[in-house]
């Protein structure tokens, strides 16, 4: 597994189990298979439509 993929799955595991998160977009050039020494990754938590 790369670093990249298991800093975001560290990362999305506080949001898994949370009833007002619907999913997560990443993007971004490690998701593209890209990467430069200056990339990061980029992660859209989407909400239920009750969140305010």
């Amino acid at each position: 597994m790369d670093k990249w993929t298991l800093a975001l799955e560290t990362f999305l595991k506080d949001w898994k189990d949370r009833g007002d998160v619907v999913g997560a977009l990443v993007c971004g050039s490690y998701v593209t298979g890209y990467p430069s020494k200056r990339s990061n990754i980029d992660i859209h938590i989407i909400l239920a439509d009750h969140v305010e």
